[in-house]
């Protein structure tokens, strides 16, 4: 499924426009349709000056074999001025200059022309009309007034029946872009049709040339009337400014603009927000422009006035998992969510659209937000929707998604909620391997509303039975609540109290499995709100507290159990100790290790970092991986921002020393989170190994809400191309082998993987090649960083290079990436020789499609010129041509952790083929 907030990327390539060129340029021709004109334009008026009215020449610039740098090769179209950072074009423009680098330059280039750079990510296409509107990320400076257009507001019956001149600007055979006049009714163009077509006579020349897309007819009044989208035999296809008027508008004095699909029909729909300043005040509004190329205003509620805005949210999304088949087709059908200034209205999507009259108020109007996050934070397969309160905590209220839409999660003091797992899971609190000294320990217990019966279980994690009989043994005693329930006179509601007493607990060995109170089945599973506060005392049961030296007792529960804040709390070993006494497990449920485990902390601005520390001084059992002692590697210990991006770690103890003495420091790590990006994280724990455990407190945060999250609802099934959560497949192109892999002249024909293989390992002489007698390096030039370049040197010369300042880890580390992303490749070869269909893919509303995608990584991974100047700007496009592989390879890629993934099935080898010698 698709989930969209604020603008999207539309597309992998980088886009640019180029602006209108002054005199004669001599170019060629990239043909969107087939070309009649032969001889020099003939015009009813003078030409005139492109610039002067903000016409703009579309060029592809591509990069010579030759020479690294760039340079203008062809025009492929047209695009016109809407302000000094929006221009119109053909859409068709834009997709057919896929995987090659424009730019947006006015003037003739030759001469010194402005040149900017578009926005990729603010660059939109309609959703069924041949239009496509780009945003320049810097204005261009100087033009007068007349450069820049607006929309015509006349109907296409209106300019047809114009007895007017009708401007338009096309090219003439001498490839000069110049401004031509029409009389409708003249020999030369008979009219304007439907879907306004310019018609000429037999002996007449046609106007447009093939290079014309995207240029603008106007009206009498100098407004925009149609871009032009191609040509046939005899006349021109015109796109109306009736089909794109409200798009073209809205999308130009966007504040935000998001999109999705609210009625299911596979078409993208598109949201824009807008002001109008009335009278000295700013009205908002939402404007949809649907896929069939309708357009509604979506006003009460979501018009507010203002006078001052702090934060204006947009988030689009399934939030209750419905879906629609479309010609055998499954599409989600999203929903809206609007915020201003913290207050958020709630639209439904449905197959007709959105539910307009049903709108309503998601948040109590006293707490306003700063932030919205969206992600399937319970994994139940539905989105679900995190705002960041605006205030001094910046807490979180979390909207589970259900089939119902939006329902508030509750929300508790206290630290980090792990998920139920099944039930399989063990949790203990205290300070290093106590459960407590001379003090109350409580356990804070989410329960399942969909359960008929609650099950708690305490049990001694402590070697012996000290502490477990007589006077000095701990007592138990568990209370439960009904949040937001005040009813005692319904029998299915539990009182506020001690609803098992310590006495009915025994406190030794596993301790006792016991049935908690009923849950009436009357109530739903939005409705959950019982939660068990479970006191373990150290002491006697008459309340007399007794100092305990050591020990541990765990509960465990088929609920999400927390601990308070300021204690510590570990996943435990396989069992009570590394080698449990067999009676311990006589009859009990598998406890044993079987996964990732997940815990959800709420991060407030006063929240600094974590402490872990092992939990049982047993330095052996410290291992990620046999024979590596205390290396707690990332894979075992991550935390990471709901939907966010991993932060930096520190260990604060990199000596690894400790002290086995009860009380004294332990193996300490210190996760310093940097930066602090306030709302809920997750943290996830894995490669533990059974007969260990390990400890986490939080430091520096008085106050960590934990977050119960409702009844697990069962994940639905997956779909047959095995995707998931963050990329929804769309099985419509498909491609087999052999595959064309390559650019230029240096293009591959692939029969098979293991070719594949072959031919791919041969193709990175930059990066040592097969040679092991080479070695990439970073030549950083004496005062220049910028200026580094990429090397390979013989490797007996590496040192010297080295000591002058060359680096070698930028390679490194390209040349490891490069080969995750060769395997990625090689995934989608092999998936195609075995039969299977190579499906097109939508991250976030983008169309990957299958050649494309391979296109342009193979430019990418056969080039290195960037790793040394801009490394992140590389490796980051390399991350993203990976998740792109794997999406159309079929391979599972979640939304929360887009950067772990799938083992690839085929691997390409460090030591052999394509980095053989490396020096890593």
């Amino acid at each position: 499924m698709n989930w969209k907030a604020g603008f999207r990327l539309v597309s992998n390539s980088v886009l640019v426009v180029c602006a209108a060129i002054l005199g004669t340029v001599a170019c060629s021709s990239d043909s969107s349709a087939p070309s009649t004109a032969s001889t020099p334009l003939k015009a009813g008026g003078p030409a005139q000056n492109p610039s002067q009215v903000g016409v703009a020449m579309v060029y592809s610039i591509v990069p010579p074999s030759s020479s690294p740098g760039l340079f203008l090769d062809k025009p492929i179209g047209v695009a016109i001025l809407l302000s000094d950072t929006w221009a119109v074009t053909a859409r068709h423009v834009v997709d057919d200059g896929a995987g090659t680098k424009l730019q947006l330059a006015l003037g003739d280039p030759a001469a010194g022309a402005q040149t900017l750079d578009i926005d990729e990510r603010r660059t939109l296409r309609h959703p069924t009309r041949d239009i496509a509107l780009v945003r320049v990320k810097s204005g261009f400076k100087g033009l007068p007034p007349s450069a820049f257009h607006t929309i015509s507001s006349l109907s296409r019956d209106q300019i047809i029946a114009q007895n007017s001149t009708l401007d338009c600007f096309a090219f003439d055979a001498s490839r000069v872009l110049r401004r031509v006049n029409f009389a409708p009714n003249s020999g030369l163009a008979s009219g304007v049709q439907d879907p306004f077509l310019l018609h000429f006579g037999a002996l007449a020349t046609t106007v447009f040339e093939s290079a014309d897309s995207g240029a603008p007819c106007f009206d009498s009044a100098g407004n925009i009337a149609s871009v032009h989208k191609g040509i046939e035999p005899g006349q021109t296809n015109e796109e109306s400014a009736d089909g794109f008027r409200v798009f073209a508008n809205a999308a130009k004095n966007a504040l935000i603009v998001a999109s999705g699909d609210v009625n299911g029909d596979g078409d993208e729909d598109f949201f824009f927000v807008t002001t109008t300043n009335i009278g000295g005040v700013d009205f908002y509004d939402l404007t949809l422009v649907s896929g069939d190329g309708t357009s509604i205003s979506l006003t009460t509620p979501i018009q507010v006035v203002v006078t001052l805005v702090e934060q204006l949210m947009l988030v689009v999304g399934n939030f209750n998992g419905d879906k629609r088949t479309v010609a055998g087709v499954e599409h989600d059908i999203d929903d809206v969510v609007f915020g201003l200034n913290g207050n958020f209205v709630y639209y439904h999507g449905s197959s007709t659209g959105l539910e307009l009259q049903t709108p309503f108020a998601l948040v109590d109007s006293s707490v306003t937000y700063k932030d919205a996050k969206i992600g399937d934070f319970n994994e139940d397969g539905i989105a679900d929707l995190e705002l960041v309160q605006d205030n001094a905590f910046s807490f979180s209220d979390v909207y589970f998604g259900g089939t119902a839409g939006l329902g508030k999660g509750e929300e508790f003091l206290g630290s980090p909620v792990s998920d139920p797992d099944e039930g399989r899971f063990h949790l203990v609190t205290g300070v290093y391997e106590q459960t407590y000294t001379s003090l109350s320990q409580d356990f804070i217990i989410g329960v399942d509303a969909s359960a008929p019966r609650t099950r708690i279980e305490v049990y001694d994690g402590y070697f012996g039975s000290r502490y477990d009989f007589g006077a000095g043994r701990s007592c138990f005693r568990l209370y439960s609540s009904k949040l937001g329930m005040t009813d005692t006179s319904d029998p299915s509601v539990v009182p506020v109290g001690v609803v098992v007493p310590s006495e009915s607990l025994v406190a030794h060995g596993w301790g006792k499995l016991y049935d908690g109170p009923h849950v009436a089945a009357a109530f739903s599973p939005s409705e959950n709100a019982y939660t068990y506060l479970l006191r373990v005392t150290a002491g006697g049961c008459d309340g007399t507290l007794q100092l305990l030296a050591a020990n541990a007792f765990m509960v465990r529960a088929n609920g999400a159990v927390g601990a308070l804040d300021g204690d510590y709390y570990a996943r435990d070993r396989a069992g009570p100790a590394a080698a449990p006494n067999a009676a311990f497990l006589g009859g009990l449920p598998d406890t044993t290790y079987d996964g990732t485990f997940t815990y959800y902390y709420q991060v407030t601005d006063s929240f600094k970092k974590l402490i872990l520390r092992d939990g049982d001084a047993d330095r052996a059992d410290d291992e990620d991986f046999p024979g590596q002692q205390n290396i707690k590697s990332l894979c075992s210990y991550t935390i990471t921002p709901y939907g966010g991006t991993t932060p930096s770690y520190v260990n604060d103890n990199p000596s690894g020393q400790y002290n086995p003495g009860l009380g004294g420091p332990k193996d300490v790590e210190t996760f310093k989170i940097d930066p602090i990006d306030p709302g809920i994280w997750v943290q996830k724990w894995s490669n533990i190994l059974s007969g260990n455990m390990f400890f986490i407190s939080s430091v520096d945060a008085p106050e960590i809400p934990l977050l119960r999250l409702p009844a697990p609802r069962p994940i639905p099934a997956i779909s047959s191309a095995k995707t998931r959560a963050w990329w929804s497949a769309q099985p419509q192109v498909q491609q087999s082998l052999p595959v064309t892999l390559g650019t230029g002249t240096n293009l591959m024909v692939v029969s098979d993987a293991q070719q594949a293989i072959q031919l791919l390992a041969a193709s990175y002489p930059g990066l040592g090649g097969t040679s092991s007698k080479k070695t990439a390096l970073c030549h950083v030039p004496p005062g220049n960083p910028a200026g580094a370049t990429l090397i390979s040197v013989g490797t007996p010369a590496v040192p010297a290079h080295v000591a002058h300042g060359d680096d070698k880890t930028g390679p490194a580390n390209h040349a490891l990436f490069t080969a995750e992303l060769l395997a990625a490749k090689l995934n989608v070869v092999r998936a195609a020789a075995l039969g299977e269909p190579l499906a097109d893919a939508r991250p976030l509303g983008r169309l990957l499609q299958v050649f494309q995608v391979l296109k342009v990584a193979d430019e990418h991974v056969r080039s290195g010129g960037e790793i040394c100047s801009q490394p992140q700007l590389f490796w980051d496009e390399l991350e993203d041509l990976d998740v792109q592989l794997r999406a159309i390879n079929a391979s599972e890629v979640t939304y929360l952790e887009p950067r772990e993934f799938t083992p690839p099935v085929v691997g390409v080898p460090l030591a052999q083929g394509a980095f053989g010698g490396q020096s890593m």
